[in-house]
């Protein structure tokens, strides 16, 4: 019977050791769910940016073709015809006065006479000029044959809250199936809105851009400002020359036209 109690005694003690010893192993040996594997969702996650369309190579084959030259069909400005413009009266006296002196004879000078951008939204319709419209990821940008250029950002970014006023202004655009649309604001308020005729200094340009045909492109444009009392808006075409090339076309100041 001794004996019988010290064998049960020990056997007693073997398992309490054991269960001891299972309890003092580190958290690193203990057995566990191993947790939940996170590199597929690594690997399926993109960028918001990543998704919109034109920001990416492989996006551009799905968008319109744009490859150009372009040269702008013939189209009156307003400083040249008598379309109307719904500018408040200041400015309003301001388009008839330079109406009078295209009238007269005396075309509206160019800005370009003194070497300086015309910037938009003009630069978007100048007499016989000539345009290519590139599409890169994640931009828009216009490059005229009078060496403009301007640029629009297509990542899926909004205008800064206070852009630094210039030539071609802060533009930001989207598709809208075909049409791009270009949103531009921040241009130098002493740029012309219409030929001639500044505005108040909050220009902001809106252009619906898409292809009408396989060689004809249309540029809906529409201009708020507080010299306006009502949005004004125009068309203009531009027809594709396949193969050709823009050639280089230097600005000399006037009236020293000379190197």
């Amino acid at each position: 019977m001794r004996i019988s109690l010290l064998h049960s005694s020990s056997g007693l003690a073997a398992l309490l050791a054991l269960s001891l010893g299972a309890c003092s192993q580190p958290a690193s040996q203990q057995s566990a769910s191993p947790p939940p594997d996170q590199s597929a969702a690594k690997d399926t996650a993109e960028p918001a940016a990543s998704k919109v369309p034109g920001n990416s190579y492989a996006s551009l084959a799905s968008l319109p073709d744009f490859t150009g030259p372009w040269s702008l069909d013939a189209a009156p400005d307003a400083a040249h015809s008598k379309d109307a413009v719904p500018f408040n009266a200041p400015y309003a006296a301001k388009l008839v006065k330079v109406r009078g002196a295209v009238a007269s004879g005396k075309p509206v000078p160019p800005i370009q006479n003194r070497c300086v951008p015309n910037g938009m939204p003009t630069m978007m319709y100048l007499p016989g000029a000539n345009y290519q419209f590139l599409l890169t990821p994640g931009r828009f940008t216009v490059i005229s044959d009078t060496h403009e250029v301007r640029r629009a950002f297509m990542d899926g970014r909004d205008h800064s809250t206070d852009p630094d006023d210039s030539y071609g202004g802060e533009g930001v655009g989207h598709w809208e199936d075909t049409t791009l649309v270009v949103d531009t604001i921040g241009i130098l308020p002493e740029l012309p809105l219409v030929p001639g005729v500044a505005g108040a200094g909050k220009v902001h340009v809106v252009e619906r851009i898409h292809l009408v045909s396989d060689d004809k492109l249309q540029v809906d444009t529409t201009i708020t400002d507080d010299s306006l009392s009502a949005p004004y808006a125009y068309t203009h075409t531009y027809t594709r020359h396949r193969g050709a090339n823009m050639d280089e076309n230097i600005c000399l100041p006037e009236p020293d036209l000379k190197l």
